[in-house]
């Protein structure tokens, strides 16, 4: 199959922040090598740039294509499935619904040599990080999924969600939610707002937030 779809996976919040296509090369040693497009860092956007500067980030090749067509339509369905950012509809940072056709670099890039700065950052990669288990897992239960798009993109997000502790301020605790949105929709507030009070350990609206039960309370 020389057609893939990948993803970047933010580990921060073990949600995906870009879906992008590409098409495999034929002269690898290595599989970062083989799958290029979705280690390499040239081309991103600025909104791409400001996320992975925040934080490290796992790349997951989702699907494999023999027809270009099908690769196309597969980016634009996730995309959709998942919403963009600059939309206020989701997590990823793409600029357009997907099924533009563009492989690879930008016209800009394409023909240049990959620099060796950038060849020993790809092969650090490889070797230090290469593909993590977690990544695998959701690899191996893609593939017993099928090219169920919904399907998996829900049992993917399932698995990926971490239930939400509301604490008053003497820490009582007041209410469990199953996710950071799970808890914004009841609350009213927004997802990251909750998530970014659980991460720098901040007080929102009066209350305590975790994803852990906290140790000697009511």
């Amino acid at each position: 199959m020389q057609y893939y779809l990948y993803r970047h996976i933010r580990l921060d919040k073990n949600e995906p922040f870009y879906i992008g296509i590409g098409s495999k090369s034929n002269n690898y040693n290595l599989y970062c090598q083989e799958f290029m497009r979705a280690f390499n860092r040239s081309a991103r956007n600025k909104i791409w740039k400001g996320i992975v500067s925040r934080t490290e980030y796992d790349v997951e090749i989702m699907l494999e294509f023999d027809n270009y067509e099908d690769a196309k339509k597969k980016e634009i369905e996730f995309i959709a499935l998942y919403g963009k950012i600059k939309d206020g509809t989701g997590t990823l940072c793409n600029l357009t619904n997907g099924g533009e056709g563009v492989l690879g670099l930008s016209p800009a890039n394409k023909g240049k040599k990959v620099s060796e700065k950038e060849r020993l950052r790809l092969l650090s990669y490889s070797i230090n990080r290469k593909v993590s288990d977690k990544t695998r897992q959701l690899m191996s239960e893609k593939a017993k999924l099928g090219k169920n798009v919904k399907t998996f993109y829900l049992a993917s997000l399932e698995k990926s969600r971490k239930k939400v502790y509301q604490y008053s301020l003497d820490k009582m605790l007041l209410n469990t939610f199953i996710s950071a949105a799970d808890a914004g929709r009841n609350l009213g507030l927004s997802r990251n707002t909750i998530s970014d009070s659980i991460l720098h350990n901040r007080k929102t609206k009066g209350f305590i937030w975790s994803y852990n039960k906290l140790e000697n309370v009511n």
